[in-house]
C-alpha cells in the first residue's frame, strides 16, 4: 500500500524488492489517495508493472464511517487470491542451467552476488538471501550474471 507521494512510492518499491528478496510474493499495489488529487501521475506508478494497482476511494464522511462505507471500500479491493499471477521471486531452470530472481526496486549497483560451494548469496539493499542450488547445479561456477529489468539472471 502506498500513497501518490514520491517518497511513499519509492519506499513501496524498495519494500516490494525486499519482500521478493526473502521469497515473499507481492500480488498487487493498493493506492491510498489520502486526499483528493486531480490526477495521479501514472509514470511513477508504472514502475510497479506488472502488478495490478487498485486505488481505494476517498472517504467523504470524515472520521465517522458507516457500515455501508466499509462495504463500499471492501468492494473496491482486489482479489488477493490473484497473487499467484505476480512474478515469482525466484525460478530455477535445470535445463538452461540458470537461476532468475525478480528484484524490483533495486538497480545493478545495489545487487551483489557471491558463490560459496553449493550455494549462491544474493545481497540487495539491506537484504541477504542464500540460494541452495539443486544437485545438478551444485559445484558449477557462475558463468555470467546480469541484472536487467528488475531481474537478476545467473547462468551456470
Amino acid at each position: 500500500m502506498t500513497t501518490a507521494d514520491a517518497v511513499a512510492i519509492a519506499t513501496a518499491r524498495y519494500l516490494w524488492g525486499s519482500a521478493q528478496q526473502v521469497g515473499l510474493t507481492i500480488g498487487g499495489l493498493i493506492l491510498n489517495p489520502l486526499q483528493a488529487h486531480p490526477s495521479t501521475d501514472p509514470e511513477p506508478l508504472a514502475e510497479f508493472a506488472p502488478l495490478a494497482i487498485t486505488e481505494i476511494p476517498l472517504h467523504a464522511g470524515g472520521a465517522n464511517w458507516e457500515a455501508s462505507d466499509w462495504q463500499a471500500l471492501g468492494a473496491t479491493l482486489p482479489d488477493f487470491r490473484q497473487a499467484s499471477q505476480a512474478p515469482q521471486p525466484m525460478e530455477i531452470s535445470i535445463a538452461t542451467a540458470q537461476v532468475q530472481l525478480f528484484l524490483p526496486g533495486f538497480d545493478k549497483t545495489e545487487v551483489k552476488l557471491t558463490q560459496y560451494g553449493p550455494e549462491v548469496t544474493i545481497e540487495a539493499g539491506d537484504q541477504r538471501r542464500n540460494i541452495f542450488l539443486p544437485p545438478e547445479l551444485r559445484g558449477k561456477p557462475v558463468k555470467t550474471a546480469k541484472f536487467q529489468g528488475g531481474y537478476l539472471t545467473i547462468q551456470f
